[in-house]
């Protein structure tokens, strides 16, 4: 997508926020995450991942590699392409037998989502927007033998008309948290509840921000946190400014309590302007 676009807004609100947070080594930090945390071993893993592709991305080739490397069962897609479907399909047909995009694009080209599948899709649905711009995308899954639903987000970006100022800035953050925060309350209502649950994708948001914050109330665990002390140092997302690169935390998997994270790391590759994020995760009644 285009220079001073919601992303390049997104930045620069980082650095306004972050300058009064907690979570400033977050952005001015890329490290790897490749230490992985334990809580126990089970009969049944799984690994889920995130990634959004960027709706112009011209590095297809690379997006296939992280993928691979992530060794993801489950893949969740933000802004897919026409073209970027296409080519997933060819060169990922063979490690993913089950491949489902969906999205619509009256309101917004990167309103397209995709799941990517080596476990059975039972089904899945879309989600129409009502207070952001680009929906969800839910699908219901076999995983050792049961059923787990996977809500795949995209939420709402900063308004990219805004003025540059820092106020006008910090305000349009204040006000897009409460549009993120009606939909994860509508995305929550939209699941069934019975079946384990888990939410993951592109946030916009920081990690102390109203969306996250809300799944956590409603005892979700963010995965990577949960085993990461310094989760905000390990940046999912980088967007170029005049001064420097910006980096930040916005992409997230949350479970709720019918799952456990066991390891999680952020795949670093310059495809897209966000990065692959994966956690390997299990049925928390299998864990000895």
């Amino acid at each position: 997508m285009a220079r001073r676009s919601p992303r390049y807004i997104i930045a620069v609100v980082a650095l306004l926020l972050g300058a009064v947070g907690a979570v400033w080594f977050g952005f001015v930090s890329l490290t790897s995450s490749d230490r992985q945390g334990s809580q126990g071993a089970a009969k049944d893993t799984f690994r889920v991942a995130t990634y959004n592709i960027n709706l112009g991305n011209d590095e297809l080739a690379l997006v296939v590699e992280a993928i691979l490397e992530s060794q993801a069962d489950i893949v969740a897609l933000q802004e897919v392409s026409p073209r970027a479907e296409v080519f997933l399909r060819e060169r990922l047909a063979s490690e993913y037998r089950y491949m489902v995009f969906e999205g619509s694009t009256n309101v917004h080209l990167a309103a397209r989502f995709g799941f990517l599948s080596k476990r059975r899709i039972v089904r899945s649905r879309y989600v129409e927007p009502e207070h952001g711009i680009f929906g969800a995308q839910i699908a219901e899954l076999e995983i050792g033998g049961r059923t787990v639903q996977l809500a795949n987000v995209h939420l709402h970006p900063l308004d990219p008309t805004l003025r540059r100022n820092p106020v006008d800035l910090i305000r349009a953050a204040l006000k897009a948290q409460e549009t993120h925060r009606a939909e994860i309350e509508r995305l929550y209502a939209s699941l069934e509840p019975d079946i384990p649950a888990i939410i993951l994708g592109d946030f916009n948001s920081l990690s102390f921000f109203k969306a996250p914050a809300s799944l956590r109330d409603k005892g979700f665990e963010d995965s990577f946190a949960a085993v990461h002390t310094e989760a905000d140092a390990h940046p999912t997302w980088q967007w170029p400014t005049r001064g420097e690169t910006i980096h930040a935390r916005i992409d997230y998997i949350f479970h709720d309590a019918a799952l456990r994270t066991l390891e999680s790391r952020v795949i670093l590759d310059s495809s897209s302007d966000h990065f692959l994020l994966v956690s390997r995760l299990a049925f928390a009644d299998q864990l000895d």
